[in-house]
């Protein structure tokens, strides 16, 4: 769950896939997931975002999980960075 991973002292990534978030996690960073592009986050899920102290957006290179995280930046619109990779 997100309140388990969550520190208000540190920065947590949101990522597209779980397996890219157990590769973060296995780097050392606090990461969650969402399952897939089309997944969404309730409002609950974006509250607890917005404890940690930096959110970094972290989605796919490709078109949907660009989309995807630009939505998320919008609509948190607090604190998050959305990354952008090279193509």
């Amino acid at each position: 769950m997100l309140n388990s991973v969550i520190d208000p002292l540190s920065e947590i990534f949101l990522v597209e896939g779980e397996i890219d978030c157990l590769t973060m996690v296995q780097a050392g960073f606090n990461c969650v997931s969402l399952p897939s592009a089309s997944s969404t986050l309730t409002p609950e899920q974006k509250e607890m975002l917005l404890e940690a102290d930096k959110i970094f957006l972290a989605g796919d290179s490709d078109s949907v999980g660009s989309q995807k995280m630009q939505k998320l930046w919008a609509e948190i619109l607090e604190r998050p960075f959305l990354l952008k990779w090279p193509t």
